[in-house]
């Protein structure tokens, strides 16, 4: 599933209530390309509980 033009939406409100992961951001280039934008780990989970 593509969400095209939502990151506004998406990063600035995550939350990782629950303990759900938040899903890894990801760019999908014109070419096909798809590049790691940023990848959300337990660290992460942990710096923000």
């Amino acid at each position: 599933i593509i969400f095209e033009d939502q990151i506004h939406y998406t990063i600035v409100k995550n939350t990782t209530f629950n303990g759900i992961k938040l899903p890894d951001l990801v760019l999908l280039k014109e070419n096909g390309e798809i590049k790691m934008i940023r990848e959300f780990g337990y660290e992460e989970y942990k710096r923000r509980n």
